[in-house]
């Protein structure tokens, strides 16, 4: 891997964008839809670069790292362009709502970091561009209770490096 910004800067470079810009962006969210489902922060100590075993609680944000095309296209990597393939995965439980509202919630927060990205293409000028790729969700978890439910969601991007 050639230079500095390698796919763990990438990530790291991930994390920090989103530490100072999702909150603003959840808000902004939040008064958009005003129809009383709150997107609820996400804890700085619950962000992470790679997956967990176990995580120490939720709401929870994972950048993980899948891989870095050094050739991405003809050419390109005699100017030290590099791809890195990132995914932003989330993972919420329901705080005495309803199946609906937990996966609309889901939903939107994957949203707001999809937009942190689609308005800051360079994050702060440290990386040449981000494409947001696709966005998946899983199917809801739940205990036999029906009293606690999981939603987790995807957001794969593309970041484009130059070193």
């Amino acid at each position: 891997m050639a230079g500095k910004r390698d796919i763990a800067w990438v990530a790291d470079t991930i994390i920090s964008t989103i530490k100072s810009d999702l909150p603003a962006k959840l808000n902004e969210l939040d008064a958009e839809y005003n129809d009383g489902i709150v997107l609820e922060d996400i804890p700085e100590q619950f962000m992470f670069v790679s997956e967990k075993l176990n995580p120490p609680g939720y709401p929870l944000l994972v950048v993980i790292a899948e891989g870095t095309d050094l050739n991405p296209f003809d050419g390109q990597s005699r100017y030290g362009i590099e791809h890195h393939d990132v995914t932003i995965a989330i993972a919420l439980i329901s705080r005495g709502e309803d199946e609906e509202y937990l996966k609309r919630r889901a939903m939107r927060t994957i949203r707001g970091i999809e937009e942190v990205f689609l308005e800051n293409r360079t994050m702060n000028g440290n990386v040449n561009d981000v494409i947001c790729i696709s966005k998946e969700y899983s199917p809801l978890v739940g205990d036999d209770a029906s009293t606690f439910f999981l939603q987790e969601g995807q957001l794969q991007i593309r970041v484009e490096t130059m070193t």
